[in-house]
């Protein structure tokens, strides 16, 4: 089902805000300050399918790491907050 390319995050998400992914716990809870009051505003453990660490690090929101964005990209696993 799942490739090599298969990660663990942590994806920040709500109703009016993009879902951003992380690598660590900390990272996610500093980036849901800034969405939770937000409707539907969540962190969830995931898969990531697709995921990848971007080029130039300077430029990036979340440390680096992006997704190919397909219809299954996600398989959400808990809600954590």
């Amino acid at each position: 089902m799942w490739g090599n390319e298969t990660r663990l995050f942590f994806v920040t998400t709500s109703s009016e805000d993009n879902e951003e992914i992380f690598e660590t716990l900390q990272e996610a809870r500093k980036h849901f300050e800034t969405i939770k009051n937000s409707k539907n505003a969540s962190i969830q453990i995931a898969l990531v399918k697709n995921a990848y660490k971007e080029k130039d690090l300077k430029n990036t929101f979340n440390g680096g790491w992006n997704y190919e964005d397909f219809s299954d990209t996600f398989e959400f696993i808990k809600e954590i907050n």
